[in-house]
């Protein structure tokens, strides 16, 4: 059995109880405390929207208006060039341009706002997510 226990200290408050926390801790089993910097990073229940909603929207989109059918990975790999800044990096000794929308909620929700912005404008309305996703 695994021991998870997790603090983000924002607080005064929660330093302590995180180092109270560490106090009481048995010697058995063996324990292991990593400190690093907080990252925010995007969520499942967003990775489900972007894929369960947005992209099927654009998707169903295009049919309607365009008669074009291309996949939800499809418009992936297309928006993510146009709308997310590139990382460039090497791999195997090739130069690569990297499109990531991996990272924090904030990167994230900004990509979606982007499809949201470009399709308004052409008149589609892409559901909003529920309250507690963004």
């Amino acid at each position: 059995m695994s021991i998870i226990n997790r603090f983000i200290i924002r607080s005064k408050e929660i330093r302590t109880n995180c180092a109270e926390y560490i106090q009481h801790i048995k010697s058995e089993p063996l324990l292991e405390v990593q400190i690093k910097e907080y990252k925010d990073n995007r969520t499942l229940e967003q990775n489900a929207y972007l894929w369960g909603v947005v992209y099927p929207a654009i998707r169903e989109w295009h049919i309607e208006k365009h008669g074009i059918d291309y996949t939800c990975e499809e418009y992936h790999e297309h928006y993510k060039k146009r709308f997310i800044d590139s990382i460039v990096k090497e791999v195997f000794g090739d130069i690569q341009k990297i499109y990531t929308t991996k990272g924090s909620k904030k990167k994230f929700n900004s990509y979606i706002e982007k499809l949201y912005q470009h399709y308004a404008e052409q008149g589609l309305y892409i559901p909003s997510p529920d309250k507690g996703m963004r």
